[in-house]
């Protein structure tokens, strides 16, 4: 029987490891498919992103280098603690919480405006967090809700990485499947104030050589993947300051990076987006205490003005 039990164990690592080297293949691949138009892109951090709306599915892809090793990417990936300090850099993620759960972690998502919004005036998203493959030099994790904002389905974030010698690749998708609740809002808010935003996509270029982005829906769709992507780089970027700076430093790093694209992700002045932060935060280290009053969130150890 005990070698029965032996050969069990043996022949699950051989399959994990074979998935994990399968994920790391496909991950490679894509990369090397973008490596030159990521070299070439827009100033600033490099990434490479691309949006598709095919249907009702509305989904994009965002390839990065971050200078953290990949040790340090994967720990972060499996905690659900990290995944709340960096989801809520983002302006429209008023904040986080989570719970443990039989397979991961059960995570609540509220989002909502640009400017401050407490909680329970934003849409809440409940997903589930989980390590889907992580063996070797490859891990992948998922955020994964049947129920989105404004009624759509099936919202996800899934993030993988491996090292690689000029630093560590990382790609993000970001997908959801619409509703006509969230179709409708898109277009209004197209016909609005998005009526002048671009993603990063570049479709074309005038007489003298400037770049015409992608504008409307895979505009809104890039953009928003992007701010997810640029949120897990400023988390990592001050992952190792002592706790009493980090979050201040996290916020300021996340702004500084989107003004890197100010055509694309400029929405607020850096004083109003740091002082929404700080009201959510506070929000934010409420609702976790209210899940879990032994453990301290981040969010609870930078109780000054940011």
């Amino acid at each position: 029987m005990a070698w029965a039990l032996r050969a069990v164990a043996a022949l699950t690592v051989l399959i994990a490891g074979s998935a994990a080297h399968a994920g790391a293949a496909d991950l490679l691949a894509g990369y090397l498919q973008v490596r030159e138009r990521l070299a070439a892109g827009p100033p600033g951090i490099p990434i490479h992103v691309k949006a598709s709306a095919r249907g009702d599915v509305r989904s994009a892809t965002v390839y990065g280098l971050v200078g953290q090793p990949f040790t340090a990417l994967r720990a972060a990936l499996s905690q659900p603690d990290d995944w709340c300090a960096f989801l809520p850099l983002n302006q429209n993620v008023k904040a986080c919480a989570w719970r443990s759960a039989d397979d991961g972690a059960a995570v609540s998502l509220y989002v909502g405006r640009k400017h401050y919004q407490p909680p329970e005036a934003a849409m809440r998203v409940d997903g589930a967090l989980r390590v889907v493959e992580s063996a070797g030099d490859y891990v992948r994790v998922a955020l994964h809700a049947e129920q989105g904002p404004l009624g759509s389905a099936d919202y996800r974030i899934v993030i993988e990485a491996a090292p690689r010698p000029e630093g560590t690749l990382v790609r993000l998708r970001w997908s959801y499947r619409t509703s006509w609740r969230s179709r409708m809002a898109t277009e209004a808010y197209l016909a609005t104030v998005g009526r002048d935003k671009v993603g990063f996509t570049v479709v074309g270029r005038d007489p003298s050589g400037r770049p015409h982005f992608v504008s409307g829906v895979e505009g809104v769709i890039e953009r928003n993947a992007v701010r997810y992507y640029l949120a897990l780089e400023a988390f990592l970027d001050t992952a190792r300051l002592p706790p009493p700076e980090r979050l201040g430093a996290s916020l300021r790093t996340w702004y500084a990076y989107t003004e890197r694209h100010p055509r694309q992700l400029r929405e607020l002045s850096r004083r109003d987006y740091l002082h929404a932060k700080e009201l959510e935060f506070r929000n934010q280290a409420r609702l976790q205490r209210s899940l879990d009053g032994d453990r301290a969130p981040l969010a609870q150890v930078d109780p000054g003005r940011f």
